[in-house]
């Protein structure tokens, strides 16, 4: 009777389960309904929470699909504005620009953001087109714009590109300057826009480039390429020209094997999206082939700057292709050693580089103009194309922010004297230019394997037979470390005859012979077939 009452199982019914359920919540009736609106507080909670999951995942599919959207959008906008501009001659181009100008400063002249926004767009677009005067202009007014709204994206913006200028003519104080003016409007913002960031770490990649800390340029551009691709802004103008620019910032610290592979990625995407008729691709053309070169392989740097020309003028016989182009191809047939090379050409390139503003292209091309006449033997040509060139080194050598342009004029003038038995000359200008390397670790200048072999040449010269097969070796080393491909590059085929030539002075023919025969496949592939190294290499193989 007392389990009866107390709501407790009883022999005299069948125990089933349902039964003993039924007498359990007779017995805790409180804690039960307790529990059970626990219970279903729990499964509310749930519901609402996986209802929030969901409407948050669809919300993020959509903003996804829009952000894929938009970037279609602009790489359709971007396809139709360069190509229209890429098939029409300058003035066209240039009155285009003028007509888009005037219709963004007259439908968004209520708007101010938008308008600056545009305008600095454009900005770009004329300075592309050769119209610096123009762009200038633009930018000015964008300027006007953003000191009236004092709008942090936009201070942001026109400081970063402030920097990027002022880093051009060599200016750094005034690039630290503006690269802080950005850095500390972007601080002002609660949301920086992945573009915006990826702009302003280009400007402080230019800036340690500059100043020859190519760790730092190549790390701020990686961040740079980073936040885009998070973003998932992959296929626009603004992506691959700071991956090409990436690209740029491994050839210049001399890791060219990267730089060769990460210019020919985004290569792959501009042209992917139809964009391998424009200006920008030319520019990553250039790189490409400025990387296979400086990395060993002069030979495929002409055939790609070769193909990319020819293809440009199969496609339009009045293609007005960028003048560096042209430039590259000589300077590029210089290093193989292919007939055509032309020092008349590289000055005329230099001149209009200089004319361009495009300062850090002048002493690359003048210096190939008078190794060009060198090699052809021409070195009347040669001495007058220095005579031009000589107050550019002074210039160079005051400035530490031109400390490689100044190194490249002092080899070439070290050449010069080499080439004029002028051996003491040529001795101290080669070791100033060592001199200009950084004193914790001079082997880490990228110019350091061509000033150490051609160190190794002049020493051969002044009979320094010793000095010059120990210079060989470092810059052998150098050269396999730089090389695009370590078992094929021109420069690794130098230093070994460099090193065959000292052994060969130094009675050892054997080891002259076999230092040979591993130069002979590495000049062979990368050379052309009359050039002097490979006829070198094949006497200093046969022991002769």
């Amino acid at each position: 009777m007392n389990r009866y009452l107390n709501h407790e199982p009883v022999s005299a019914h069948a125990d089933t389960i349902p039964y003993r359920i039924g007498k359990f919540v007779r017995r805790h009736r409180s804690g039960v309904i307790a529990g059970t609106l626990v219970a279903a507080a729990l499964i509310g909670t749930v519901a609402f929470a996986l209802t929030q999951l969901f409407e948050a995942r669809a919300q993020r599919d959509l903003a996804q699909r829009e952000v894929a959207h938009a970037n279609a959008q602009v790489e359709l906008t971007e396809f139709l504005l360069g190509d229209s501009l890429s098939q029409a001659p300058r003035e066209v181009v240039g009155e285009r620009l003028n007509r888009a100008r005037t219709l963004i400063e007259r439908r968004f002249r209520t708007e101010p953001a938008i308008e600056a926004s545009l305008l600095t767009g454009l900005s770009g677009r004329f300075i592309d087109a050769g119209e610096s005067k123009a762009g200038a202009e633009v930018t000015n007014e964008v300027e006007t714009i953003s000191h009236r709204l004092d709008d942090p994206h936009l201070n942001a913006d026109i400081a970063c590109g402030k920097a990027q200028d002022a880093v051009e003519t060599g200016d750094l104080k005034l690039a630290h300057e503006q690269a802080a003016v950005g850095l500390a409007n972007l601080r002002r913002l609660k949301f920086v826009d992945a573009q915006q960031a990826a702009e302003c770490a280009m400007a402080n990649a230019y800036i340690a480039e500059r100043e020859a800390d190519y760790g730092r340029a190549t790390g701020a551009m990686r961040e740079a390429m980073n936040a885009l691709q998070r973003a998932g802004i992959t296929r626009t103008s603004r992506y691959t020209s700071i991956a090409h620019e990436y690209a740029r910032s491994l050839s210049l610290a001399a890791n060219y094997r990267a730089a060769w592979s990460a210019e020919q990625s985004v290569m792959a995407i501009v042209a992917d999206v139809g964009r391998d008729d424009s200006d920008a691709y030319y520019a990553m053309v250039n790189v490409g082939s400025t990387a296979l070169l400086a990395g060993g392989q002069p030979r495929k740097s002409l055939e790609l700057l070769q193909a990319t020309i020819q293809k440009a003028q199969n496609s339009n016989a009045n293609a007005n292709l960028p003048f560096y182009l042209n430039a590259s191809v000589l300077l590029a047939r210089t290093a193989a050693g292919t007939p055509g090379s032309n020092g008349d050409g590289l000055m005329q390139a230099a001149d209009q580089a200089e004319k361009q503003g495009l300062e850090s292209a002048i002493a690359v091309f003048r210096a190939g103009a008078i190794r060009a006449a060198i090699n052809r033997g021409e070195i009347a040509a040669a001495v007058s194309y220095w005579d031009t060139t000589a107050p550019l080194q002074q210039k160079y050598l005051a400035d530490p922010a031109w400390r490689r342009d100044a190194q490249r004029l002092l080899m070439v003038h070290a050449q010069l004297n080499l080439a004029k038995q002028d051996l003491k000359e040529a001795g101290e200008r080669i070791q100033q230019a060592a001199n200009l390397a950084p004193t914790a670790l001079p082997s880490s200048d990228p110019e350091w394997q061509h000033i150490i072999a051609l160190r190794a040449e002049i020493e051969l010269a002044q009979h320094e037979y010793a000095a010059a097969g120990a210079d060989a070796q470092i810059a052998l080393e150098r050269a396999k470390i730089e090389a695009v491909d370590p078992k094929s590059s021109a420069w690794v085929g130098e230093a070994l005859v460099l090193r065959a030539r000292s052994e060969l002075a130094l009675g050892d023919k054997a080891a002259a012979a076999a230092s040979a025969r591993e130069a002979l496949p590495h000049v062979e592939q990368n050379l052309d077939p009359s050039h002097p190294l490979i006829a070198a290499a094949r006497k200093l193989s046969s022991g002769t």
